[in-house]
This record gives structure tokens, sequence and C-alpha cells, in this order.
């Protein structure tokens, strides 16, 4: 039956893929369109001018403009007659709450979907986030208050942010390792452990020119994928998104613009996932660059290192974590993402586990128009000591490898819906296997959320 149900999702998938690439003609981007000339790196495509309408002649009616300036240059005025996707524009997406002059705005989004596997297994193994396999499932009712720090008009600016987050993506997102009781901790709503409510982010930002000072909770700037699904072109998570990077920190992080597009980042924080609170007195060090390489390519690179600190008298040892991500706009349509994750904890005490992790992730992304793309997601991640990924158990380590493949598609300016499929397998001296409840070493599955924001 699950295999059926993986069947018909794989054919959902091919006919919205037919349908998005049948709505464009190829090698052009349609009539009176104008085509992309640069892309900025920062996911935004900058559009040639239209050329100027001919003055009319004395006397004559003025003619009708070609584009909506409020629809960008590359649609037609019937394609701006609603916020639905039409000749594949999209106009600016409605929200619910108007953004004040100070720059305050408030917003969040609803996302839930279905997850399943070919075994027909109630859990999914250790795919991030996407565990359960056997159910419908309401994974981020979201709503955030921010207001940036803005100095590009003045000199000295303060802002701040809050985040509350209730649904199946909670506990994961949760601050688990303070004490019990301490923040969001317990705030965990079903018997089953699959629901609660998270808190991942307050914290408050000073800016005096191009140095921001950010102090508080807040969410990791490592790696390439994050906890909010609108940051996300798949619904499932990589293992090294997952299990070797963390999701928040607690503590001072600074960030000073050298120049457009090169910062430079330093600080300290508290263990992973706390939030103001130590329980085991860790102090480590935050830092990284992020480095323009020509107009199509940026690099960042982020560690966090340090003491990792006692408790129980257990000593916890030292990390050493970096992740490095390049990302390279190939062309106006396609980009590549590729990123390298590396792990190490040493000198714990002879009851808390030494080890290291490793891995490669690698995207590709083709963006057919406003309202369709492609994605594709290959990763190998090394759990060398057992002590990350669980569910399955290797006397000489894991190698975890997934190849994924998905498709966005928004309809309407606040709506994404995600199919995707995945396929897994694990290579070990295996005890327990990671997939269909200990009995195998690899694992077809996939799914599709919805993502209404507002």
């Amino acid at each position: 039956m699950k295999c059926r149900g993986l069947l018909w999702g794989a054919l959902l998938v091919l006919g919205l893929v037919g349908t998005a690439l049948g709505q464009q003609p190829w090698g052009t981007m349609g009539p009176n369109f104008a085509r992309p000339t640069g892309y900025t790196g920062g996911g935004e495509y900058v559009y040639a001018e239209q050329a100027p309408a001919p003055t009319p002649a004395p006397g004559a009616a003025a003619p009708k403009p070609i584009a909506e300036e409020s629809c960008g240059l590359t649609c037609l005025p019937r394609c701006c007659t609603s916020r639905l996707c039409r000749c594949g524009c999209l106009p600016d997406p409605w929200t619910l709450f108007p953004e004040y002059e100070s720059g305050l705005k408030m917003g969040g989004w609803i996302s839930a979907g279905v997850y399943g596997n070919a075994w027909g297994a109630r859990w999914n193994g250790p795919i991030g986030m996407r565990d359960v396999g056997d159910a419908f499932t309401s994974d981020q009712n979201w709503f955030f208050i921010d207001k940036p720090a803005d100095t590009s008009c003045k000199t000295f600016d303060w802002g701040f942010r809050f985040d509350i987050l209730f649904g199946s993506d909670a506990p994961d997102t949760r601050a688990r390792n303070n004490s019990r009781f301490s923040w969001d901790n317990a705030w965990i709503s079903s018997d089953d452990g699959v629901y609660g409510t998270a808190i991942p982010q307050l914290y408050a930002v000073v800016a005096w020119n191009k140095l921001s000072v950010k102090l508080g909770h807040f969410f990791t700037p490592i790696g390439y994928e994050g906890v909010p699904v609108t940051r996300n072109f798949f619904y499932s998570h990589s293992y090294c998104h997952t299990y070797g990077e963390p999701f928040t920190h607690t503590g001072v992080l600074a960030t000073y613009e050298v120049a457009e597009g090169l910062n430079v980042h330093g600080g300290w924080t508290t263990a992973w996932e706390t939030a103001f609170d130590n329980p085991v007195d860790a102090q480590l060090f935050l830092g990284g660059v992020d480095v323009p390489v020509g107009e199509r390519i940026t690099f960042s690179w982020m560690v966090s290192a340090g003491r990792m600190g006692e408790r129980w008298g257990l000593d916890f040892g030292d990390l050493y974590m970096n992740s490095f991500v390049i990302k390279f706009a190939i062309n106006d349509r396609w980009t590549y993402v590729f990123q390298h994750d590396l792990g190490l904890v040493s000198n714990a005490g002879r009851q808390a586990p030494n080890g290291q992790w490793y891995g490669i992730n690698q995207y590709l992304f083709f963006k057919i128009n406003d309202c369709w793309s492609l994605g594709g997601r290959f990763e190998w991640f090394r759990d060398d000591d057992e002590m990350l990924v669980p569910g399955g158990f290797s006397l000489v380590g894991t190698d975890y490898y997934a190849l994924t493949l998905g498709l966005n598609w928004k309809p309407h300016a606040n709506l994404t819906i995600r199919p995707e499929l995945r396929y897994d397998w694990a290579n070990g001296r295996f005890v327990t296997r990671p997939f269909n409840d200990g009995a195998d070493r690899e694992q077809l599955s996939g799914g599709v959320d919805l993502i209404f924001t507002y």
C-alpha cells in the first residue's frame, strides 16, 4: 500500500514538472517578457529595462503600458489581476499586518504535510524532522515580531526579534540542552513527543555604522539549511543540518561589514541548543567570514569551538566544528551549492564520548519562472563514532547517503507546495540497521507539504 502511495506521489511530481515546463517556451521568457540579465547572488534576478514606448502623434490616444511596475518588468497587466500565479509571474504576497514606519514587522506562516516510506514503517528512521511515517503532521505554526537595525541612513540604530513556534518541528527546535524546566525545554504537548512549542529566537541588536551586535537567543549562522520552512527548498533536511550542526545559540555575535558582501563575524556562546541557561558552563567561540568571489560566487565559513563544560561529574571535553558553503549562480536559471561540515569532540572524560563527524552536501536548483523551481540534493554524512545519528548502530561507524529530488510550486504569492522523493542508504557493520524499525539499511521515502505565509 505504501509503495503504491509513493508511486502515485512520483507520478504527481512528474505531472507537476510537466505542467511547469509546458508553461514557458524554451529559450524565451514568453511573449513581451524582458529576459533576466543578471543574478544578484541573493536569489534575486535583475531584469533588462524594456524599450520605451514611442511618443504618440498629436491627437492620438496614448498607448497602454506594457507592464505594471508593481508586478515587475516581466509581467503583463493581465498577469497582475490577483496574487495567483499567472504567466509565470507572482506579485508581492499579502500580509496580515502592516509594516510600520519604524521598520517593525509581524507575520508568520503555517506549514503541514505528510511523509511516508516504502516499508510501511511507522517511523521514517533518521530523516531529519520528518521522522513520522504514517500520519499527517502540522509542522510549523509560526509567528514572529521583527524590527531590523538599519544604519543605511543613520549612524546608530537598534532592533530585536522574537519567534514562537508550535508543531511537530518544535521538539527538535527547543532548547533541549537546558536544565529540565527552563525556557522551552519541557514544552512537549503530546504523549508521543511529536508536538510541542518552542521559542527559537529572542534577541536584541544594536548597530553602529557597519558594525552590528546581536545579544540573546538566535538561530545558528552555520551551514546552508535552517529550521524555518521558508528558508529551505526541500521538505526533508540533510544529515549535516540535522545531526552535525547546532540549531540555535545563546550569546553575543558581532558582525562587521568590511565591504559590500564581505562580512566578518565573531562572538561567544553557551552550549548548543541552550537558551539563557548554561548548565554545563560551556564556553564557545562562534565566528567566521562571508566572502564574495566575483559576481556569481559567494563563500561562507563559520566555526564553533571551545570547552563544552562539565556536569554530573562528567567532562564533556573540547569541541571544534566548522562548515563552509559555496554558492554559485551558474547563470540566470541554474544555481549550485556545495557544503562541507567537520566536527570533532576531544579530551572528554572517561564516561563522556569523544568522536568526529563530517559530510558533504551538494544542491542543484533550476528556476523555471517565479512560480516553478526544480531541485536536487545529494549528500554523504559520516558518523565516525556512532555518537550522533539515532536508529542504527555499527561497529565501525556509519556512512549515510541520500539523494533527494523535489519541486517548488507557488500557485499563489502566499502559498508554496513542496513535493519530494528521497532515497537513503547506509554502509557499516550493523548491529541495528537505521531503517524499517532496524531491519534495513536503505529506504525509499517521499512526501509533500504546504506553506502559507501571512
